[in-house]
């Protein structure tokens, strides 16, 4: 378990000992953003990097709300 943590895949259990755990997509995202980061990049590099990231899955989850608002839309109650 302590692994699991260690390579983001799950959560440190909360205080009940609830545990999150990520998605297919989370992980993906996490290896590309490990393949692209050089390991002697400074701390600026890995910020653009992380922002660059965390810009494209909000804009992945704004898209799929939106496909799901324009499907209740469509569609006739």
């Amino acid at each position: 378990m302590d692994r699991l943590e260690e390579q983001g895949i799950v959560s440190a259990a909360d205080h009940i000992g609830k545990r999150e755990v990520a998605t297919v997509d989370t992980i993906r995202t996490a290896i590309a953003l490990q393949a692209a980061i050089p390991e002697d990049a400074d701390r600026a590099t890995i910020v653009e990097a992380l922002v660059g990231a965390s810009d494209d899955i909000a804009a992945k989850a704004l898209k799929s709300v939106h496909k799901s608002s324009e499907k209740a839309k469509a569609s006739p109650l």
